[in-house]
């Protein structure tokens, strides 16, 4: 083999190292032989070999690589190669193996040496090469993917972007498929010191056959972690998806895309400038003309219903809920004349930002022609839909603006509904993104993806719309999907 690599200089600070207990718990969730052949491709100190070690396995059996020199200290229970770039090596071998595990490095592909950049440009996914803009751990993985077996076994630790970076999104998708048993377990909480999220750890077993098994954990910290990979009965913190409706009838479905369309709100290019509070007005001599009501965050969307009342609510709350739009009747008012020509370091518009500098009139921020209802992209919850009853009411780009294909408010109500049933609310939960503290993250594309039933257009869907959305705010979700399943075609 050494005849096929050579080495190379190694990035710096782009990683950090497993503990021994979770290299252990990680590698004792996996299933293994002591004939199987093993493959670490950023070894560190060694904690994974050392857990290897610990099962007996002989050292011809597994091989490992490290970029870095004299850092591994667990030489003799493997074949280490150091100094090797694991990525170009896989692109110019096909040894495969049974299992692979390991803790890839994080870092930009930008901050890699000229030396490692092209093997990492030059990697592929599902036979297309990467874009430039993945991390470095993406990288590894798909160099995992492969030199693992038919049938083999993976344990990896990801950076909690796992769950939600754009890169990822096809790989996110199509991992899971690929195993007969895929398994996540989320930390909340940082795994490693200098690290500001949680982790992921994924267990893949028998990659490339038939897929039986979806599984997810979500775990507060390290020691609920390592508790839940050593649960071998998959009990421990598991979050189950909700069960397909119990039902012999054939459910027709769409995609959300079919019924509405999903877009983000109004771009200010200057929150501070643009969004105000009510007294905020009052504050700058400003003619309440010169605004157009805004939502603005999430928690103005707890409600299935945005009224004038509940506006108003809000309104007392002194929540920013007023976009500064001075139209031509209103734009030679003195102070509206003040205010625009305010200089930026005593409160001015930022003129210089893109979004502000792009508009055609800097001061007139593109708003959208109508709203029939908003929707939260990050929530503890997920997604449903407030219906708007404001005419003039809007978004910020905080939240997203729906707009339903038709204008019945039966259609409306029936429709929202959809997104609260079994089906629908299993297809977003595997599309959600989970940042720190729990937080799940949909885009506009993964809410139009979603796959929703063919629903009943009732003329009491109004009412148990509100029923059911009201539910599902506090906390009773089976109420809310029993009313929006009793709907479904």
């Amino acid at each position: 083999m050494s005849d096929l690599i050579h080495t190379i200089s190694a990035p710096h600070s782009c990683k950090v190292f497993t503990s021994d207990t979770l290299a252990r718990a990680i590698i004792r969730r996996l299933d293994f032989s002591l004939d199987d052949t093993w493959l670490e491709p950023s070894v560190g100190p060694g904690a994974f070999l050392a857990a290897i070690a610990e099962l007996g396995v002989e050292r011809e059996k597994v091989w490992a690589f490290e970029i870095d020199r004299n850092v591994c200290q667990y030489k003799e229970t493997a074949q280490v190669f150091e100094g090797v770039d694991f990525i170009e090596w896989a692109q110019n071998n096909n040894n495969e193996f049974d299992i692979i595990v390991g803790n890839p490095p994080f870092i930009p592909l930008h901050r890699l040496p000229e030396s490692m950049k092209n093997a990492a440009y030059n990697t592929t996914f599902n036979g297309k090469k990467i874009r430039k803009s993945v991390n470095y751990w993406y990288v590894f993985l798909c160099s995992m993917l492969k030199n693992l077996k038919t049938g083999g076994n993976l344990g990896v630790i990801l950076p909690a972007s796992w769950d939600y970076a754009d890169y990822n999104l096809s790989m996110r998708e199509y991992l899971p498929s690929q195993f007969r048993s895929f398994e996540v377990f989320r930390s909340q909480n940082p795994l490693f010191k200098g690290v500001g999220d949680g982790s992921v750890v994924i267990i893949g077993k028998g990659y490339k056959k038939s897929h039986k098994i979806n599984n997810r954990f979500e775990c507060n910290d390290y020691n609920t972690l390592i508790e839940s990979l050593n649960n071998k009965e998959c009990l421990m913190q598991a979050v189950h998806l909700p069960k397909k409706l119990n039902t012999n009838k054939t459910i027709e479905t769409i995609q959300f895309r079919d019924i509405a369309d999903v877009h983000i709100g109004a771009v200010t290019g200057d929150v501070a400038y643009f969004l105000f509070k009510e007294k905020d007005i009052r504050e700058n001599n400003l003619p309440i003309e010169a605004f157009l009501p805004i939502l603005s965050r999430a928690n103005h969307l707890m409600t299935p219903d945005m009224t004038p009342e509940y506006w108003n609510q809000l309104r007392e709350k002194s929540e920013r809920l007023w976009l500064f739009y001075p139209n031509n009747n209103i734009i030679h008012d003195p102070n509206v004349q003040r205010y625009l020509n305010l200089p930026k370091i005593d409160g001015g518009c930022n003129r210089d930002a893109y979004q502000v500098k792009k508009r055609t009139t800097w001061y007139l921020v593109n708003i959208p022609t109508k709203a029939d209802g908003f929707i939260s992209g990050m929530s503890n919850t997920q997604p449903f839909i407030t219906i708007n009853s404001i005419p003039s009411l809007i978004a910020s780009n905080t939240l997203y603006i729906v707009n339903f294909h038709e204008n019945s408010l039966i259609y409306k109500y029936s429709w929202s509904l959809s997104l609260l049933t079994s089906i629908s609310q299993e297809s977003i939960e595997l599309n959600s993104r989970i940042y720190g503290g729990g937080l799940k993250k949909h885009e506009p594309k993964d809410i139009l993806n979603t796959i929703i039933p063919i629903m009943k257009e009732d003329e009491n869907a109004k009412s148990d719309y509100i029923i059911a959305c009201n539910a599902f705010v506090n906390g009773d979700k089976d109420t809310a999907r029993k009313i929006a399943d009793s709907y479904i075609k």
